[in-house]
């Protein structure tokens, strides 16, 4: 199982290029900011748009090229759409049976196989009720439920976790996670949110203004950013390592290069388990001398490099573990910052963001 993609698609005057590919077991994550155009490829794949040119390729299959251009309806692909598009008139199991009753299953079978799958995706109580009656996270499970039952070659996520709050998108993402594991064909993750992207794909690929500006894992893309926006969204502080409850009701990430305090997310289990902390550089503190007061991360080193861009700037500090800090350039020229110069850094636990790994 394999997926090629080269296209140029086109909706309403703006124009998405794009050319990737993925093996069967990789989960490929598409980011970009909004309007970049990734559901306009999302829809491309999908064949509810035919692309100007080029050519989509699955398993061997074409899907699309030249003259070749098969429907949607004819494809095996599942969808979960950023408005999961749930049939309200349907009831969850109809809703979940329709793909495989649209291609010509007997009623009985396709039932079957849609309560099998509810009930591996924890749903199966929800067989019955409508779509107005679930939850957020209730019906993001049906949703997938109905993407999965035709076993398809390829899967298509299109910002499964936007609509979520806190509580249901770290089940949701531990979920999608479970599933993703051990799905055998090619599944494209679309989302804008980094956490996201570093806690479901193997492989990032950046899209910006309708174009592919960057590929590749997320330490690749960390080590060598190609634009501003490929710099931002590696450039959150990332902690790995396994969480350890502590004695106040917070937590901490014993990394390999130190510990961190940090408070537990919503629904996540006080055990030991492997994480990522994630932490904004805008909430990393800087001072010339130890800091009082209540912080519960203190660190010291020396000021590995500094970026500055506008009136913002960007610190890296050789602590351990390391930290990068964002703060303004008033700021920069107010503490004398300069590289090698020896500084603080702190950062409340509140502030550091704990999901699985």
């Amino acid at each position: 199982m394999s997926l090629q993609v080269d296209v140029r698609a086109r909706r309403e005057g703006f124009v998405v290029e794009a050319a990737f590919d993925a093996k069967g077991g990789e989960t490929l994550v598409m980011l970009g900011p909004n309007g970049a155009g990734k559901s306009t490829l999302v829809d491309a794949l999908a064949g509810l748009l035919q692309p100007e040119r080029g050519r989509v390729v699955l398993a061997g299959r074409t899907l699309d090229e030249d003259d070749v251009h098969v429907a949607a309806s004819d494809r095996p692909i599942g969808v979960v759409f950023q408005k999961l598009l749930l049939l309200p008139h349907l009831t969850v199991l109809e809703n979940v049976a329709f793909p495989l009753r649209a291609r010509g299953e007997r009623a009985e079978a396709a039932r079957r196989k849609a309560r099998d799958a509810l009930e591996r995706l924890g749903a199966g109580a929800l067989a019955e009720k409508r779509p107005a009656e679930l939850s957020g996270g209730e019906a993001q499970r049906v949703a997938l439920a109905r993407a999965l039952v035709g076993e398809p070659g390829l899967l298509l996520l299109d910002e499964p976790l936007s609509a979520l709050d806190v509580t249901s998108k770290t089940q949701i993402r531990a979920l999608l996670r479970r599933e993703l594991s051990t799905f055998g064909g090619v599944a494209v993750v679309v989302t804008h949110d980094p956490v996201d992207a570093m806690t479901l794909g193997e492989r990032l690929v950046l899209v910006e203004d309708g174009r592919v500006t960057q590929s590749g894992s997320p330490d690749e893309i960390r080590a060598a950013p190609r634009t501003p926006y490929a710099a931002d969204l590696v450039g959150v502080n990332l902690f790995t390592g396994v969480l350890e409850p502590a004695d106040d009701g917070t937590a901490l990430i014993r990394t390999a290069d130190g510990v961190v305090a940090a408070a537990l997310s919503p629904g996540m289990d006080p055990i030991t388990r492997d994480v990522l902390g994630i932490l904004r550089p805008a909430d990393v503190a800087l001072h010339l001398k130890r800091p009082e007061g209540s912080p519960r991360n203190v660190f010291e080193g020396r000021v590995r490099f500094i970026t500055v861009e506008g009136d913002r700037a960007r610190v890296g500090l050789e602590t351990a573990p390391p930290l990068v800090a964002e703060v303004t350039a008033a700021s920069l020229r107010a503490l004398d910052i300069t590289e090698g110069l020896h500084l603080w850094a702190s950062f409340k636990a509140l502030e550091v963001r704990v999901v699985a790994r």
